[in-house]
């Protein structure tokens, strides 16, 4: 059944995949077939946009499966890292910032280029959700610098330059509505950047999944930079892309892509009518972000087709979730400031002197010379 699932799973199927994984009891089993059950469920949840089920597999995997079993790291890397973005896009920011934690110490105890650098992306994506994008905007300007000499990564330098250019592309959109023209074209300009190394990096891989991420990307950056004729044509290849690819989690952002071209091109009904249908498909398990734009679309929408009521219960709705997910960064941030603040506080005061009550000779054992530091990028 288990080959079965992984099959499925290489041609694209998850529907099919989770259909033969969600019955499969767990219990009594040896726990690397455990490991193999629950790592393939939760990836295959996150690619389907069910975030609420990949949430609950990650779960499962690390509550069964030991930190200390060898032959599980791997499938305990891939967990974590979708567990964090899963849980961030959730607005579980606490959860998230715990499971980056355990991802980013899990990467220094396999080591490697790979794992430091998809580790990396992990915690900008973290960052990303938190709202702290310029924090993220850091972490990954020194990760796209590791692949500007020539290597074989191409996989991971697509992934890492997509991310960039959707950080980027956010930068540009948050700029613009703030009314700041030139770090709006400075963010446009990173991420065609960013997109141009993405679509060589794709070219030599060829694979139908990378290639349409990539095309995703072109699409919002074509429609950024004003070249609508563009856009619709990336966006007509990224959609036949991720049929073929059965790439679903994408499907939504796609057609609120669609839905703000027609709206730019004056077609509001026709808008209206593909965010009617995403909002009968909505759940509480899909990404939060992604629910905030098409609120903001739905007010745009109703708006320009003359519908101002429905435009101002729209603007509500918006407002609230925007509310609900500012509350739940500024908390998340706070206990992560706090946390830093705690921990430099703890180790300046065991490495300056002693305690209360503690005697000189006691601190003086302490003051010995620090350890070299790691060669290790960790």
């Amino acid at each position: 059944m288990l080959e079965l699932a992984q099959q499925h799973f290489a041609n694209g199927r998850l529907v099919a995949t989770i259909g033969l994984l969600a019955p499969m009891e767990r219990s009594g089993l040896p726990i690397p077939l455990v490991a193999s059950i629950d790592h393939l469920h939760c990836v295959a949840a996150f690619r389907l946009g069910e975030l609420d089920d990949s949430l609950r597999r990650a779960r499962s995997f690390l509550e069964r499966v030991d930190p200390g079993v060898e032959s599980a790291l791997e499938q305990r890397f891939a967990v974590l890292a979708v567990a964090v973005v899963a849980a961030g896009e959730l607005a579980l920011y606490e959860r998230c910032l715990d499971l980056l934690t355990e991802l980013l110490g899990l990467a220094c105890r396999i080591g490697g280029l790979a794992h430091y650098v998809r580790a990396r992306g992990t915690a900008a994506s973290a960052f990303l959700l938190l709202g702290d994008l310029w924090a993220a905007q850091r972490i990954l300007a020194v990760l796209t610098s590791e692949f500007d000499q020539p290597h074989s990564e191409l996989r991971l330098e697509a992934t890492m330059r997509c991310n960039h250019a959707s950080l980027c592309l956010q930068l540009a959109r948050m700029a613009r509505d703030a009314a700041d023209p030139e770090a709006a074209q400075q963010a446009i300009e990173d991420a065609a950047h960013s997109v141009e190394r993405a679509v060589l990096a794709a070219d030599g891989l060829q694979d139908l999944r990378i290639v349409t991420f990539v095309d995703l990307h072109q699409v919002e950056l074509s429609m950024l930079q004003g070249d609508g004729d563009k856009a619709r044509s990336f966006l007509a290849k990224a959609m036949k892309g991720a049929q073929a690819a059965g790439l679903n989690a994408h499907w939504r952002h796609l057609d609120l892509l669609q839905a703000e071209m027609l709206l730019n091109d004056g077609s509001a009904q026709p808008a209206l009518d593909i965010l009617d249908g995403l909002r009968q498909s909505e759940g509480t398990s899909n990404e939060l972000n992604t629910r905030l734009r098409q609120r903001e679309l739905e007010y745009r929408a109703l708006h320009a087709a003359g519908r101002d009521a429905e435009a101002l219960e729209a603007r509500a709705a918006f407002d609230k979730l925007h509310a609900y997910r500012s509350f739940r960064q500024a908390r998340a941030q706070s206990t992560l400031m706090r946390k830093r603040l705690e921990l430099e506080h703890l180790f300046r005061r065991g490495s300056e002197g002693a305690g209360f009550g503690e005697k000189e000779g006691v601190s003086e054992k302490r003051k010995k010379s620090p350890p070299r530091p790691s060669s290790r990028r960790c």
